[in-house]
């Protein structure tokens, strides 16, 4: 399921229920930012880190962190 950007009561269960999670990051300050952020929320709420799979987006495009 792709979710929003916003952690509402549907998304947390969703998050919770999930056999795995894939965290979609492009090399970009602000993505890389948030993504930190849902790396403490998920750890917050004890989930499972071993589901959470970081994917890097575009990572061979010309813009972002090399």
């Amino acid at each position: 399921m792709d979710c929003g950007a916003n952690y509402d009561d549907r998304t947390l269960t969703i998050l919770e229920r999930a056999d795995d999670i894939l965290l979609v990051v492009t090399p970009e300050i602000g993505p890389l930012k948030n993504a930190a952020l849902f790396l403490g929320l998920a750890d917050k709420l004890q989930l499972d880190q071993n589901k959470i799979q970081v994917v890097l987006n575009r990572a061979n495009s010309q813009v972002g962190i090399e």
